[in-house]
């Protein structure tokens, strides 16, 4: 479902061979993706990836045009940090590559 966040943007195909293999976080953090996919739609793309210490996450990537995007890339954030619920995936950060725009949120195995 690309409700919220990735239906907010106009988004073009997305393809695994256009996304990085490690991808940095807004606070530095290295994340080594999967070479496959978890999911992915004609908008975006799911990989499960690896942080430093051997935390498991997932980043759901959708490619965008930084420049028209910025503004409300920065209001969702700021909405989905602050939710703490038990039944939503937990926000641990964001990153932007040269073409996307991912969320990377707590790995729930089966989920």
């Amino acid at each position: 479902d690309d409700s919220g966040l990735i239906g907010m943007f106009q988004v073009e195909t997305i393809s695994v061979d256009d996304v990085p293999t490690n991808i940095v976080d807004l606070f530095g953090t290295s994340w080594i993706r999967t070479e496959a996919p978890l999911s992915f739609t004609a908008h975006s793309i799911i990989f499960e990836v690896m942080g430093p210490q051997g935390t498991f996450a997932v980043i759901k990537l959708v490619p965008i045009n930084l420049d028209a995007d910025a503004t409300r890339i920065a209001e969702e954030v700021k909405a989905i940090s602050s939710l703490r619920h038990e039944n939503i995936v937990e926000y641990l950060s964001c990153a932007i590559t040269p073409h996307h725009f991912g969320l990377i949120m707590e790995y729930v195995a089966g989920g």
